[in-house]
């Protein structure tokens, strides 16, 4: 399928579930839950890429699962359809950045002191990998 281009939006290339830490004392859901997510920056113009690049830790993703319809909704399902049902918007998934890498694995955007600011170079390649952690 083709989706249109949007400047903050972009397919994922892979994505894995790396933890799914126990739940706490008297809840059921899990304390933590972290992924790893890859993307490519490649379909995207420089000022845009920048601004990929620019994402750093804590910042907030959101993770849209969409599937269109094949078959055009006639004017009346049309009419009546809720905005996700006229996209094929399945599912909504919030999470936090904990780190990106690029695509040599280097670090990036890291302000904890992993990386002297004197030590830092410019990410490399077009594919990135973000390890986030995912609202339970």
């Amino acid at each position: 399928c083709s989706l249109p281009i949007s400047r903050m939006a972009v397919p994922i290339k892979e994505f894995k579930i790396t933890e799914v830490k126990q739940p706490n004392i008297g809840e059921v859901k899990p304390a933590a839950v972290t992924a790893e997510i890859a993307y490519s920056i490649s379909s995207y113009r420089a000022h845009i890429r920048s601004e990929w690049d620019a994402l750093k830790e804590h910042d907030v993703l959101f993770l849209l699962s969409i599937r269109p319809s094949f078959e055009p909704l006639s004017a009346d399902e049309a009419a009546k359809a809720t905005v996700p049902q006229r996209l094929g918007l399945q599912y909504v998934r919030g999470c936090e950045i904990i780190e990106i890498r690029d695509e040599e694995g280097s670090l990036m955007n890291d302000f904890t002191g992993r990386i002297k600011r004197d030590e830092w170079k410019p990410p490399k390649g077009e594919m990135r990998t973000v390890k986030v952690a995912l609202d339970t």
